[in-house]
């Protein structure tokens, strides 16, 4: 009955430490915003979330999910190179979306 105990209360910690977590990652922008309300305007807030969104997107894809496999691997060696294997991955793609991104900017706007 005490090893129950044991992971019942292992459990319990790693459950109060994930909630206090998401707790505070989720309070400390509902305090910040109405200071934050007062500096931007709306439109700005929508490019925001406009940006935020197309770069979440374009983060996964790029990434390859290669986080969530670093996990999975047996050994350290293969940890470290899933991991080396994940940032060159995500510089080339990186490098390869700026470059597109580039191609068709019209660098005319540009003010000093």
């Amino acid at each position: 009955m005490e090893v129950f105990n044991k992971y019942q209360s292992k459990f319990f910690n790693d459950f109060l430490t994930l909630f206090k977590g998401s707790f505070f990652a989720q309070l400390i922008p509902l305090i910040i915003s109405p200071v934050v309300a007062r500096i931007y305007t709306p439109v700005q807030f929508g490019l925001l979330a406009l940006f935020v969104s197309i770069t979440t997107i374009i983060g996964s894809v790029i990434n390859g999910r290669y986080e969530q496999a670093i996990m999975i691997v047996d050994t350290k060696e293969d940890m470290d190179a899933l991991a080396f294997l994940s940032l060159i991955v995500s510089f080339l793609f990186s490098l390869l979306l700026f470059l597109l991104i580039a191609s068709f900017h019209s660098w005319d706007d540009i003010r000093c």
